[in-house]
């Protein structure tokens, strides 16, 4: 038996409030906190959620700024920040663990991030609010060289410069993802690379919170993200006794089937990691949470959680 309940909290961003849910089992024993990825949302997660609460894991997410019921409207979707937007989407996380800590006092805490959200929790992990962490699940992750990732925020500013911080361009949005779907040509959708799930890409598709450009403010404050956990100065402020689980479908272009997750799963052993697994699924896509082998990620998952020591600090 589980509760479902939804929670609004205060994000860093003022006057914004962010869209949290919290998946309770009667026993908790611990606590997974989800970081969901760029244009989805956190109820997306609930059938991995139901079965972490069946095994005991009370789970909490929220959506991002611009992203699901955090968006006020349709209008919103894709829009982080007028300034600064990675900052706030990893203050927000830490806002996020926080209201875990409160309504689970005492719990082991776990995160777990996906694609864009594991992207702002290798962010969050170099920041001091990461101690005391039990561990980290880093899903769909990749490798991307800092030098396009400078030129792609130049490219986003020049068109903001133009066209406004809330303009959604299509040039942006293809230079970003267009290779993705070229391993799967001829493909069912433009999101084959997603999943070789059918239903769940059909759901993706049908779900009318997901699958939106990002305006051009929103892809400069990701190219700032992925640039910054690209520098080893930084890598180095991650707690060293964090253990890191990396999870990623073979056929995932975003961590170059296997070979971007890899490498970086190896940047984090150079900045001194002292805990880095690394579980690549045969056959699997971006989606490895939704894909039709999904129970036995689930059980990867959990298997890592239960392997973790406690945590050396928690003075949170």
């Amino acid at each position: 038996m589980y509760s479902l309940e939804m929670k609004r909290i205060p994000s860093s961003l003022s006057g914004q409030q962010l869209h949290v849910l919290v998946w309770q089992p009667e026993n908790p024993v611990a606590v997974l906190q989800i970081v969901h990825g760029m244009a989805e949302h956190i109820a997306r997660y609930d059938e991995f959620a139901r079965w972490m609460c069946e095994r005991n894991v009370a789970v909490i997410g929220h959506s991002h700024l611009g992203h699901g019921l955090t968006a006020a409207s349709e209008d919103d979707l894709g829009f982080t920040a007028p300034r600064k937007g990675w900052t706030h989407m990893t203050n927000d996380v830490h806002s996020v663990r926080l209201e875990a800590q409160k309504l689970f006092p005492g719990l082991p805490h776990f995160m777990l991030g996906h694609s864009m959200g594991s992207f702002l929790t290798r962010t969050y992990l170099t920041t001091p609010e990461a101690e005391g962490l039990s561990g980290v699940i880093l899903s769909g992750t990749g490798n991307q060289p800092g030098a396009l990732m400078t030129v792609g925020k130049c490219v986003a500013g020049v068109v903001s410069l133009f066209r406004g911080r809330r303009h959604r361009s299509g040039f942006i949005n293809s230079l970003s993802f267009g290779g993705y779907n070229k391993s799967f040509e001829p493909g069912r959708t433009e999101y084959d690379w997603l999943s070789k799930n059918e239903e769940n890409i059909d759901s993706y598709i049908a779900d009318p919170r997901c699958g939106f450009c990002f305006t051009t403010r929103a892809f400069s404050d990701l190219f700032t993200g992925l640039k910054y956990i690209g520098k080893a100065s930084n890598l180095a402020k991650m707690p060293k006794y964090i253990p890191c689980l990396f999870i990623a479908g073979q056929n995932d272009p975003v961590g170059e089937n296997g070979k971007g997750v890899e490498k970086t799963a190896q940047m984090f052993r150079d900045a001194g990691m002292t805990a880095v697994e690394v579980k690549l699924y045969a056959d699997d896509r971006h989606e490895v949470l939704n894909e039709t082998d999904r129970e036995k990620v689930y059980g990867d998952v959990y298997d890592f959680m239960g392997r973790c020591p406690a945590p050396l600090k928690n003075d949170m």
